[in-house]
């Protein structure tokens, strides 16, 4: 799959990225693979396929203080999902439509021994990460999905965790 990125050097310590990248789905075993016996498979069904795109800022504001932020735009087109069967209570694993989900993440770690302290050997990091995202259908065979919410995309997503360390060996919790 084709990617290109690139970067540029806006200070001593900070860098601006952009990046673009081929996305490519194949269909799986649990996409085709029922239980319920009011699902069916679309023997037409196809592979996914789309890009993803980001352009973001990161860099050292001090030697304990590292920060990243990024926003990003990713089209699924062909995606697969449950589509009504026209007439009954069945429905048919499909390809329903195209989707994009875009948004913002950031991250921002800090060493806390670092910084008041430059010389010592160990390291104590602790990190937040967190993100922004608006996931919807642009276009599908079934007018019902097109402007409704992607499933299974949450809205804000957060991580946080820690990471204690000296000279060659880390222990990280996130």
């Amino acid at each position: 799959l084709f990617g290109l990125g690139t970067s540029y050097k806006v200070g001593k310590r900070s860098t601006a990225y952009a990046n673009v990248t081929q996305n490519y789905r194949a269909i799986n075993f649990t996409d085709i693979r029922v239980n319920n016996p009011n699902v069916r498979v679309d023997t037409n069904i196809r592979d996914e396929y789309g890009f993803t795109a980001e352009l973001g800022f990161r860099g050292l504001v001090s030697d304990y203080l590292l920060y990243d932020v990024s926003g990003f735009y990713i089209f699924y087109g062909d995606k697969i999902g449950l589509a009504p069967i026209t007439g009954s209570i069945q429905k048919q694993r499909t390809n329903i439509g195209d989707a994009q989900n875009y948004g913002v993440e950031s991250l921002i770690e800090v060493d806390w021994i670092q910084a008041f302290n430059e010389e010592s050997k160990w390291q104590l990091k602790t990190f937040f990460n967190g993100s922004f995202i608006d996931a919807n259908y642009i276009s599908s065979k079934e007018p019902n999905y097109v402007g409704n919410k992607v499933e299974y995309v949450s809205t804000w997503m957060t991580r946080a965790g820690a990471t204690v360390g000296k000279e060659r060996w880390e222990l990280k919790f996130q």
